[in-house]
């Protein structure tokens, strides 16, 4: 079992609930459920509130990789992410949790509109 009281312990709550294209309809419990995660994360598990952060509607995939990675690089023990909302199949049918736009892959270029599941895993230490 590992100990989330920990210094090293950092998680990273994303979600996405706002959704303005055709394909993928906006989710309003996403706010709420990623507020429930955050008080989960404190008051059940022990997380230091300031070792808690919540990247709501993330723009771009660029956006996401980025707080990922940085989350990763400060966690000395334990990094944990925690995607609410849509995801996109794309490419060989790797999930890519969905940004607030697009709302659909294009194919050839889902890598530049969002951020697959194993390239989110990659940023994460090993």
């Amino acid at each position: 079992m590992t100990d989330l009281t920990g210094e090293g312990v950092r998680v990273l709550l994303i979600g996405t609930g706002t959704h303005t294209g055709p394909t993928l309809s906006s989710v309003p419990a996403v706010a709420p459920t990623l507020e429930a995660r955050r008080r989960s994360f404190t008051e059940r598990c022990g997380v230091s509130s300031d070792k808690v952060h919540v990247l709501p509607d993330p723009s771009d995939a660029r956006t996401m990789a980025a707080a990922i990675s940085e989350e990763a690089v400060l966690a000395r023990t334990t990094p944990m992410v925690y995607f609410e909302g849509h995801g996109l199949l794309g490419p060989g049918n790797e999930l890519y949790p969905a940004t607030s736009s697009p709302d659909k892959l294009t194919p050839g270029m889902a890598a530049l509109q969002a951020l697959a599941s194993s390239a989110a895993a990659d940023r994460m230490p090993h």
